[in-house]
């Protein structure tokens, strides 16, 4: 699935968004999926760029990645819908603060002060 070795993340990212599409198309709200979409397909954008730095920066791990995944599931299953929304925030709190820290990290690496 996932090669570390080769840096080969398309299938996790894929994976995220397959996940994230069919939330929100379970929603039934066709404005709401299609905005969604959207905003999902830049996210893939995104994901791809820094997945690399989640990994080998961050010691994230797939299952680290996942349990927030697996927590909507859990709360959309017991139809506690307050809980998957206090999830569905942390877990795109967690993916801004990520790729913001990873942004940080790359553009700041390469920049030297002359003395």
């Amino acid at each position: 699935m996932l090669s570390f070795d080769t840096g080969d993340w398309l299938p996790m990212i894929e994976g995220n968004y397959d996940f994230h599409i069919r939330i929100a198309q379970a929603g039934r709200n066709q404005y709401y999926a299609g905005f969604y979409k959207r905003i999902l397909e830049e996210g893939r954008r995104m994901l791809y760029f820094h997945s690399e730095f989640l990994f080998k920066s961050l010691g994230s791990t797939v299952e680290r990645l996942n349990q927030h995944h697996r927590e909507m599931v859990e709360a959309i299953l017991i139809q506690d819908a307050d809980e998957a929304e206090r999830l569905a925030h942390e877990h795109a709190r967690q993916f801004k603060g990520d790729f913001l820290e990873y942004m940080e990290r790359s553009i700041t690496s390469k920049m030297r002060i002359a003395s």
